[in-house]
């Protein structure tokens, strides 16, 4: 169901998505709440009845209280880490879920251990995390879920979703459950190991001589089992359907089971994919040393980015469960099927397109653009950043790779709404909480946005936003977008502006208030003819600065809830600026020419006052 990861960085794929996405337009205006703005000429303790003196520097009074859901702390979020490095060798992983290991792989499941958790993927998609102390142990073929608790008391739960909420039975009359998969369980009772053939119904005793340690099953009813108390190379036995036993007489190295392979001594590449192992073979007797089929890589290979990547990875290829749920033959190359009534049923798996692969190439070195010639407020233009870094927040979302879409086998998705959306994953890195939401209704998604307390979610037509309870409340329409990335910026109590950039130009920009998710009115437009610079101010304000063509005239104007000011117009401008700044209430040009001073404030009057460094 997903492609196998490429070994290349991935901020590439940032720079792809910034030169080729298209996010959407801005919102529509809010109902205006009031606010109070003070516009003083040099210290807030001048008496308001004095006149302003036109020589002092332009300062902004706009102090507020931080809204609830502001974060205090919150930590600068990064798309990936270094893996530990093995053999000199370092691989990008998810910050957030690590490196991915599979704890089971089922027609009913895939269980991937990760930093949050054991989550679980099923055809319908990313459902949950297990719950905190318990062990997946499998899915049979009704659906029923088998798991134990910390203490080793078994369990079921009717679905996964109901293992994932907490819904659990006990299961009367055996002490532990090791395995399940298709009809059959086994588990031990009273220290002696016996199998269900009915899906766990009832249970019958296995001719295993001795108390039994560990066992595992497969779909067609062989079974490899550890006795307790015997020598390393003594312990293991392989019973078959009929229930004979046969010693394995060699010490086997982490046993585990993926579907129909029961395998031991499984080895992994520099970059952590799975090799090869050597596998028990469909005659339930025979260990053979052989290749793993690329569908377990590709099973432990989750997709968890702040942009929506498409559908056509999902929806044309077989899931992993049931590719690898029948045992391979012996010896040579691996058959695939799925397991059915009448035996197996081979699959057709087509080869991977490249041109479908996650990621981008790497196939020389990134070089940086020669620095632009350019002059005075045009220079804004020429050097803004290709992608804006936006505020750093300890609540992050991010979509899994599960969306469908309606297509024909292997052919891009037909256009028209998702069959079924990305979910969304929502971790907390301060509290390490972890939530699944589905991508609410409606929505055709384009990206997720994590911004010190707030989750803001863009669609084609709307735009949602969430808090820390993962609930998502549309916010407004958003027109069809055509270019351009979203970027956006956070004042001190939360209010937020977002800016929509097209080849080094603001095309839109709209100012968030800061009230809670799903408040009425709390977007407005706030762009402006000629606009180069929008600075977000507390209070739900923005300061713009707008320009001539030539870029040497600066205007600066307060558009805020109670109103729009003209506090200075027609600056002359000849130095390179960069940036324009509010420090400590004081608007600031910033130039990049090497002269000193390189910031200057400015006066009612409209001339530049320099600031010492």
């Amino acid at each position: 169901m997903r492609h196998r990861p490429l070994h290349v960085s991935s901020l590439l794929s940032v720079l792809l998505f910034a030169c080729g996405s298209t996010p959407p337009a801005s919102p529509p205006p809010p109902v205006a709440a009031p606010a109070v703005v003070h516009v003083s000429p040099g210290t807030a303790s001048a008496p308001p009845e004095s006149p302003p003196d036109p020589d002092a520097p332009i300062h902004i009074e706009r102090a507020a209280e931080a809204a609830p859901w502001v974060e205090r702390d919150s930590k600068q979020i990064e798309l990936w880490e270094a893996s530990p490095r093995v053999n000199d060798v370092v691989h990008p992983i998810n910050p957030i879920l690590g490196d991915l290991r599979a704890k089971a792989i089922e027609p009913g499941a895939i269980v991937l251990q990760s930093r949050v958790g054991q989550l679980v993927i099923t055809k319908d998609g990313v459902r949950g995390v297990v719950p905190k102390g318990v062990r997946f142990v499998g899915v049979v073929t009704s659906g029923e879920v088998f798991a134990e608790n910390e203490g080793h008391a078994p369990f079921r739960a009717a679905s996964v979703d109901d293992l994932i909420a907490g819904k659990q039975t006990p299961v009367v009359g055996i002490d532990r459950v090791f395995d399940a998969a298709g009809m059959f369980v086994v588990a031990a009772r009273g220290g002696v190991l016996v199998q269900s053939k009915d899906g766990g119904k009832t249970f019958v005793d296995v001719p295993m001589k001795g108390s039994v340690e560990h066992a595992f099953v497969r779909a067609d009813g062989v079974i490899l089992a550890a006795a307790a108390g015997r020598k390393p190379a003594e312990t293991w036995s392989t019973i078959d359907a009929k229930g004979k036993v046969v010693p394995v007489r060699r010490a086997l190295e982490a046993p585990l089971r993926w579907g129909g392979f029961i395998l031991h001594a499984l080895k992994r590449d520099d970059f952590g994919q799975v090799q090869e192992a050597s596998v028990l073979t469909k005659d339930g007797r025979t260990f053979a040393t052989l290749s793993l089929p690329e569908q377990i890589q590709g099973a432990e290979f989750v997709s968890f980015d702040p942009w929506f990547l498409g559908a056509e990875m999902n929806s044309g290829l077989p899931w992993e469960g049931d590719v690898l749920a029948a045992a391979p033959e012996k010896p040579g190359r691996a058959k695939f099927g799925v397991l059915g009534p009448s035996g197996m049923k081979e699959l057709d798996v087509p080869a991977e397109d490249p041109s479908e692969q996650s990621g981008i190439s790497l196939v020389g070195p990134l070089r940086q653009p020669a620095r632009p010639v350019c002059e005075g407020l045009r220079c804004i233009h020429e050097l803004r950043g290709i992608v804006p870094r936006n505020p750093a927040s300890s609540l992050v979302g991010r979509f899994f790779d599960d969306a469908l879409c309606k297509r024909l086998f292997n052919k891009p998705c037909e256009k028209g709404p998702l069959l079924r959306g990305p979910t969304i994953g929502i971790f907390h890195w301060s509290t390490r909480a972890f939530l699944v939401r589905p991508t609410p209704e409606g929505c055709e998604p384009l990206s997720l946005e994590s911004l010190r307390g707030l989750v803001i979610l863009d669609c084609r037509k709307d735009r949602f936003v969430s808090d820390a309870s993962g609930v998502f409340f549309r916010e407004g329409s958003v027109d069809t977008p055509t270019k351009g990335y979203w970027g956006y910026t956070m004042a001190e109590d939360g209010t937020l502006l977002a800016q929509r950039v097209e080849s080094g130009s603001i095309i839109a920009a709209a100012l968030r208030l800061p009230v809670a998710p799903g408040a009425a009115g709390a977007w407005r437009n706030v762009v402006r003819s000629g606009g180069v610079t929008y600075t977000v101010l507390p209070k739900g304000a923005v300061l713009v600065a707008t320009s001539n063509d030539a870029g040497n005239e600066l205007t600066l104007t307060l558009d805020a809830p109670e109103g729009s000011k003209e506090l200075v117009a027609k600056v002359p401008v000849t130095r390179p600026v960069y940036a324009i700044k509010v420090e400590s209430g004081y608007p600031e040009l910033h130039f990049f020419d090497g002269q000193r001073p390189g910031a200057a404030r400015i006066s009612r009057r409209g001339a530049l006052i320099d600031v010492p460094r």
